[in-house]
């Protein structure tokens, strides 16, 4: 029994000492591999900092040869010209050799009131651009020198006063006095109030893009909120551009204004470029009478809308009545929004109830497969439109 126990136990440590004798190997030949990829990495590292360093030598060597060469090649300014420069009219503008870009001057002006806002804008952004570090009183006689008509009438007795009396004129020696003068004296202080009367009653009569610079030309002023010019805009938009919005779910009151402008904007621009690809869907009649056709008894009282009914819409884009059935109603933060499954299609559109119009005259192709919806609750036991609780 012994002797049993002892042949099974040499067995067992024959194996270990095998597996240990393996697992030695694996190590030697670990420690093979990486003392190799250790002398790579040294060869590496010598061979790149040899190269970085020929590289800082000659960077040192081009700076040495460009900073003798800008050394032996400069040259003192010339010197001021004798003699005073003081005059009434002075060169055109005040200029830098700093900048090579081109920088458009402005008009002259005249002393129209409806002028004077775009030439101090003119003005100054040249001076920050051309003549930031000129004088102030250099930076007031290049303005002046723009003025013509009733403007140059009302500068010049300042400028004798100065010229010829000698006298101290602060309009012509601080370019901030000069510029709160000029703003008294021919901005319109009536603006803001004239912009927010134009506001108020703006709506759009052309394209979007004309509404779109309108209403913004008017409100940059104004100071009014994100919010209000988000809603304001919207509410002055036509009916196809808000119906368009409408069936694309484009939730209006959760977009910023800029939002707002740029989707009105994408929109009436898909609207341009189908009408050109569909010329006879591209004049308003046309969108008057196929309105019409389906349902010629139309009364100015809306009909009221229920799960099961055949509908109708005008496509904006193609000025075309596209037909459909309600398959259910359903309550969102806008408001009760029917789904409505077009013919022709297998999946169901939210559009909103003002953009459907029953249909009394369906199309007889493929009837409508009933859609099987959640239970309504309706409001009470009469007929009626069907609620979503």
């Amino acid at each position: 029994m012994v002797a049993q126990n002892m042949i099974v136990l040499k067995k067992e440590f024959s194996q270990l000492q095998g597996a240990y004798e393996a697992q030695h190997n694996q190590i030697a030949l670990l420690r093979a591999e990486l003392e190799e990829h250790c002398d790579q990495s040294r060869n590496q590292h010598i061979f790149y900092s040899n190269q970085i360093q020929g590289a800082a030598t000659s960077i040192q060597a081009v700076q040495d040869q460009l900073l003798h060469q800008s050394s032996s090649c400069s040259t003192a300014p010339p010197p001021l010209p004798s003699g005073t420069t003081t005059s009434i009219n002075p060169p055109p503008a005040p200029t830098s050799s700093t900048s090579d870009l081109k920088f458009a001057k402005p008009n002259k002006f005249s002393g129209k009131k409806e002028d004077a806002l775009n030439f101090i804008i003119a003005c100054q952004a040249y001076i920050r651009a051309k003549g930031a570090n000129r004088s102030h009183e250099e930076k007031i006689l290049w303005v002046t020198s723009y003025f013509e008509g009733a403007a140059e009438d009302w500068v010049r007795p300042y400028k004798e006063r100065k010229v010829f009396r000698g006298e101290a004129v602060p309009l012509l020696e601080n370019i901030d006095v000069f510029w709160a003068e000029f703003t008294k004296h021919y901005v319109d202080t009536n603006r803001d109030e004239k912009y927010r009367q134009k506001w108020n009653n703006l709506r759009q009569k052309a394209s979007v893009q004309e509404y779109t610079w309108e209403f913004q030309q008017y409100s940059v002023s104004l100071g009014y909120s994100d919010k209000t010019l988000r809603d304001k805009y919207y509410d002055g938009l036509k009916n196809d551009i808000k119906d368009i919005m409408l069936s694309t779910m484009f939730q209006w009151r959760r977009a910023t204004a800029q939002q707002v402008y740029d989707k009105a904007e994408e929109i009436a621009n898909h609207i341009k470029s189908t009408r050109l690809s569909n010329p006879s869907a591209s004049t308003p009649t046309t969108c008057v009478s196929s309105s019409t056709a389906p349902n010629s008894n139309s009364t100015p009282t809306r009909t009221r809308l229920n799960v099961g009914d055949n509908v109708y819409m005008i496509d904006p884009t193609t000025c075309r009545a596209k037909k459909g059935a309600i398959t259910s109603i359903v309550r969102t933060t806008s408001g009760n929004m029917p789904n409505v499954r077009w013919n022709g299609e297998s999946k169901d559109t939210m559009i909103p109830f003002p953009s459907l119009k029953k249909d009394k005259r369906p199309a007889a192709i493929a009837p409508v497969k009933p859609i099987l919806a959640p239970t309504p609750v309706l409001a009470s036991n009469a007929k009626g439109p069907v609620l979503w609780i």
